[in-house]
């Protein structure tokens, strides 16, 4: 299953409908099966229980798995512009702090590379 395109088709669901509760309810059991396999904890999967949360209306609940999956290592930029989840918290403070985040960290991590690719003329 493609979890970025189950997300978007139950955001284009009635908000309060019974099809998008149900969803929610199928996402949230697959994503803890996932989890719960091998132990490890997986920044993508904490990114979609975020998507999900946003789906079902929880800001603070999006927001805290968000940072969670930022702080293990999740630097998608993108994801935030083209998940629906996201929309209604386009210009939520928090959700901006995160990009600022998620750009620091990408520009950190470009520098990195550059070092590494950067004969020292030892």
């Amino acid at each position: 299953m493609n979890l970025a395109v189950y997300s978007s088709w139950v955001g284009a669901q009635a908000e309060h409908s019974k099809e998008r509760a149900e969803a929610l309810d199928v996402s949230r059991a697959l994503l803890a099966r996932l989890s719960a396999q091998g132990g490890i904890v997986l920044p993508f999967l904490t990114y979609r229980k975020a998507v999900l949360a946003a789906l079902d209306g929880d800001a603070a609940q999006a927001q805290q798995l968000l940072t969670l999956a930022l702080d293990g290592g999740w630097l998608d930029a993108s994801a935030l512009e083209s998940d629906v989840a996201w929309r209604r918290y386009r210009d939520a403070a928090w959700l901006e702090a995160i990009r600022a985040r998620i750009a620091e960290r990408t520009a950190q991590e470009r520098e990195k590379l550059r070092d590494v690719a950067t004969p020292s003329g030892d």
